[in-house]
């Protein structure tokens, strides 16, 4: 019989992916896609026509990513808006392929699109799947601009003066100036366009690029978080059991004893199933999956995630022919459970002898199945300012954003050779993420990205062509990766 993380493979590989290939041109109807998800959703938790078992999570926290508190499955709604926005994105990237110029000399002409209802109009089903996959897309691609008229980024009315200004108008040596333009832009939105890298020496089109993406491509991850609502999700605070060092049906059950989930008569009792909450094994104490799992009733009680946390994300430096005590840790806490459910279940006497049982499965995991342990050396390095050559002069510079994607800032400062202070600057970035916080200033944070003549990166094309041709006016540079310390 295939563990909860079995069937969890089985779905990835043949259920899940099966329609995929209808789905990147096609929008299939709800009720062929709830239908996808019911026999999915079935058969991860064992359910059939005949026999029904309990869904201990709902499906909407299992289609999750795991980093957001779920199995990382996907809804077959999701995964049919994410890669339709894909088929979006082919649409407005791939040059001028045979079936992109068909579909524009059908769909795209004046006419249509100044139509007093122009999604009525009957088109194909290729066509309309790909109006359904558009939010998706619009809502994941950003423009990367140029100095190009101003008059096709913005929809409605311009006055005549407006409708002649361009989009270097508005970038001045300080910053961008708004106020030569006429409609209002709300302060959110004058972030992220502060925060859009644009070119000052380069000259060429606008380009289209995927804003979750460092490099600038299409990502479909992305694109089925923003399909799904999943933008703002908070990070789950139990994430670490994906990397804990043991098998899958070990991290499937602690995932679902971190959602407070598991077969236990509290659980039963929330759900309606049992009417009595009282240990059957003790008679002393409610029968809660802590409870159950280090079965102490008289210990005092900790919150069940900083337990699991505590003792299960511990790592081991060292290299031992003995079990680290997170791989005995998870071992115990899944025996524990084997152990109750044999005595509930099969009528078997609780095992005497399970810490032997434990110890000789971690040894054995240990030795067969775990990747072998490297020795680790570590060095002390002093970290400091370093003195410069004669006649040197260095730029130090550091970005920083607050939260995975928000405000900000950076700034340098340039020393000569003494550690004398020449000049200094910061600057306000906008709203964007760390990688383009340290690229933002155009020189010396990242340094493969700028020592590496092959990198190509859609997102931070402008800036890398401007610091790359600036670096060219230097009779000698180097790049160099210091940390912050050393600033």
């Amino acid at each position: 019989m295939l563990s909860l993380a079995g069937c969890q493979v089985l779905i990835q590989a043949s259920s899940a992916t099966i329609p995929a290939y209808v789905m990147q041109c096609s929008y299939l109807r709800g009720r062929i896609l709830d239908g996808i998800d019911r026999v999915n959703r079935n058969f991860l938790w064992g359910s059939s026509e005949s026999l029904k078992k309990i869904h201990w999570i709902g499906w909407h926290k299992v289609t999750k990513l795991k980093e957001e508190g779920g199995l990382g499955l996907q809804t077959a709604k999701g995964r049919n808006l994410a890669l339709l926005a894909k088929l979006n994105w082919r649409f407005h990237t791939e040059g001028d392929v045979p079936w992109m110029q068909v579909l524009r000399k059908k769909y795209c002409l004046g006419r249509r699109l100044n139509a007093t209802n122009p999604t009525s109009l009957p088109c194909s089903s290729l066509w309309a799947a790909m109006k359904k996959g558009m939010g998706t897309f619009e809502k994941g691609s950003r423009w990367l601009l140029n100095k190009g008229p101003l008059r096709s980024l913005i929809q409605g009315p311009l006055s005549r003066e407006a409708n002649k200004l361009e989009v270097k108008d508005f970038m001045k040596d300080t910053g961008w100036d708004w106020n030569g333009l006429s409609v209002e832009l709300p302060l959110d939105i004058q972030m992220l366009i502060k925060a859009t890298p644009i070119a000052m020496t380069s000259r060429g089109c606008d380009k289209i690029t995927w804003a979750d993406s460092p490099q600038g491509t299409f990502n479909l991850k992305s694109a089925y978080r923003i399909a799904m609502g999943h933008e703002e999700v908070p990070k789950f605070s139990a994430s670490w059991l994906w990397k804990a060092n043991t098998l899958p049906r070990i991290k499937t059950f602690i995932w679902m004893c971190a959602h407070n989930s598991i077969g236990v008569r509290s659980c039963l009792m929330r759900r309606g199933v049992c009417a009595e909450a009282m240990c059957p094994i003790c008679q002393e104490a409610e029968e809660s999956i802590l409870h159950a799992l280090r079965d102490c009733p008289w210990a005092k009680a900790i919150e069940l995630l900083d337990w699991l946390s505590r003792n299960g994300n511990k790592r081991s430096t060292s290299v031992t022919l003995k079990p680290p005590w997170e791989i005995l840790f998870l071992f115990t806490v899944w025996n524990i459970w084997k152990s109750r459910n044999n005595f509930f279940f099969q009528r078997k006497r609780l095992n005497q002898q399970l810490h032997m049982e434990v110890l000789k499965q971690s040894y054995e995991f240990l030795h067969c199945i775990a990747s072998p342990r490297v020795m680790t050396q570590r060095c002390v390095k002093r970290i400091r300012w370093e003195k410069l050559p004669d006649g040197w002069m260095k730029l130090n510079t550091d970005g920083s954003v607050i939260g995975s994607k928000g405000v900000a800032g950076c700034g340098g400062v340039i020393r000569d050779d003494g550690g004398n202070w020449i000049s200094g600057f910061t600057k306000r970035i906008g709203i964007t993420n760390s990688f383009m916080a340290e690229v933002g200033l155009k020189g010396g944070a990242v340094v493969d990205v700028f020592s590496n003549a092959q990198y190509v990166n859609n997102v931070i094309s402008p800036i890398l062509y401007d610091c790359r041709l600036l670096s060219t006016r230097f009779s000698q540079i180097q790049f160099h990766h210091c940390y912050c310390e050393g600033n």
